[in-house]
């Protein structure tokens, strides 16, 4: 029996934008990472990417720097993200959706 279509949760639009995304847990864990990625759609309040890296979690939170450059004086901008779905892709990959809570400012004035 086929199952019915799921229903698009989605608030904003999404757009397939390959663009650099550095991604790293807010909280320490035991097996931390900082991992560098392209995304494959992107909208104002999230992301989404496929990875190999196995340590992603549900509910996961991020400090995410999207856009990302390793260049002098780029513009990357900080947010904190959450982990909201991972799908199972065919290639053995995962596909990562992340939420864009709200944007991270470290003010260095201090």
């Amino acid at each position: 029996m086929d199952e019915p279509p799921k229903k698009d949760r989605r608030r904003r639009g999404r757009a397939k934008l390959d663009t650099l995304v550095r991604l790293r847990p807010s909280e320490p864990i035991s097996d931390h990472f900082d991992e560098i990625i392209c995304t494959q759609n992107v909208s104002r309040d999230g992301i989404y990417f496929a990875t190999t890296n196995r340590l992603y979690k549900e509910g996961m939170r991020l400090f995410v720097t999207f856009p990302y450059s390793a260049h002098t004086g780029a513009i990357n901008r900080d947010y904190i993200g959450e982990v909201r779905r991972i799908d199972q892709l065919d290639n053995g990959n995962r596909g990562v959706a992340v939420h864009l809570i709200g944007t991270l400012i470290l003010d260095s004035a201090q």
